[in-house]
């Protein structure tokens, strides 16, 4: 079996350095092998790679600040795990170890931020780490089988989204001039105010957005 199992409970942990000594994960691995629970109710779809539609739910994590989501194929198997903003123990943020040379170097996006080299992926080791270079905070880990760069674009890479103000947004706050605001990514705004979604429903995957994420 390609990946080991050992790489699951890694991602759990946030343990970046021993996910750099171990194969990415193991294909065919199912929602029922996942070391954490995973919320059906909290659930959605969203875009990878060059454009195909997953379905994605949300594990439970004390880890990863941000949140978990857990991407299945069209299977039911999972595809990808991807956790937000990891603290350790002490709830500190986590930096970035060494991991050598990545072998795809990309931009990742920081709400309105979009940070040149921030995404460093290693595909050959099913692993991506996405990283503010101006502190070398980690801002995400991404695991999933080993494969090529090219196949991580064209098939695996979660679709990111630069956040905007949007005022007037069901569920947003309130600014210091009194105009109701929130964060929602261009894609967002895209699909759900272009097809004329309004009230809380059109939030209803709650704060990943509809297919962005923070």
């Amino acid at each position: 079996m390609t990946g080991s199992r050992r790489a699951v409970e890694a991602f759990a942990a946030a343990d970046v350095v021993a996910l750099d000594g171990l194969d990415g994960l193991p294909r065919g691995l199912t929602l029922a092998d996942l070391p954490f629970a995973v919320d059906p109710e909290a659930a959605g779809r969203g875009v990878l790679g060059a454009g195909a539609r997953h379905a994605w739910v949300v594990g439970e994590s004390l880890v990863y600040e941000g949140g978990v989501r857990v991407w299945l194929d069209d299977d039911g198997a999972v595809l990808l795990l991807e956790g937000e903003d990891p603290v350790d123990g002490a709830g500190e943020p986590l930096l970035v170890p060494d991991l050598g040379e990545p072998e795809v170097l990309l931009e990742a996006v920081l709400d309105r931020l979009v940070l040149d080299g921030g995404e460093r992926a290693y595909p050959s080791r099913g692993l991506v780490v996405r990283v503010n270079p101006a502190n070398a905070v980690v801002l995400g880990v991404l695991v999933f089988a080993p494969t090529t760069g090219e196949d991580y674009l064209a098939r695996l890479r979660p679709r990111q989204e630069v956040r905007r103000l949007l005022a007037g947004a069901p569920g947003a706050g309130t600014s210091g001039a009194g105009v109701s605001q929130a964060w929602v990514s261009e894609a967002w705004v895209s699909e759900a105010w272009g097809s004329g979604a309004s009230g809380s429903g059109a939030w209803g995957s709650g704060a990943w957005g509809s297919e962005g994420h923070r």
